[in-house]
């Protein structure tokens, strides 16, 4: 389908706008992570964490973290990957190992830039031994909802 002059356009501006805003937000961002300006919500949100923890809010948090671990997206990947092998969806292949290798690639880039350390452990040996910012699993839930889209 072609696309009218007015409407391409219109698409570069709309594009435009958004890489400046998602530039000026993750710029913005990391300045606060920088500058330790996070620190008061984390101490105040950790405090109300622990003042609310039940051993059945436990357990459900520790199963929101395994969703987003590292092995359980590597699996998924895996899968997904195998599906469209299967079914000779090269293209879908491609956008799924460039999109994940991407959002790996860029977790791990902003990890070591930033490198900002891991609040104090809770419970023992439930903390990852890398950087705190930014989450792995927010970085790559795009990766997984872009690959999947295609």
């Amino acid at each position: 389908m072609w696309q009218s002059e007015n409407q391409l356009k219109m698409n570069r501006k709309l594009y435009s706008a958004t890489v400046t805003l998602t530039s000026v937000s993750l710029a913005a961002l990391l300045i606060s992570v920088w500058s330790d300006a996070t620190n008061s919500i984390d101490t105040a949100l950790s405090k109300w964490a622990l003042g609310s923890n039940t051993p059945n809010s436990v357990s459900v948090w520790q199963g929101v973290s395994l969703m987003g671990s590292t092995v359980v997206l590597g699996v998924l990947t895996a899968l997904s990957v195998c599906i469209f092998v299967i079914r000779h969806d090269w293209r879908a292949v491609k956008l799924i190992a460039t999109t994940m290798g991407g959002s790996v690639l860029l977790n791990n880039s902003i990890k070591w830039l930033v490198q900002r350390p891991r609040p104090e452990e809770i419970y023992a040996h439930t903390m990852p031994s890398s950087f705190s910012f930014p989450a792995g699993s927010a970085v790559n839930r795009p990766g997984i909802a872009g690959g999947s889209n295609s």
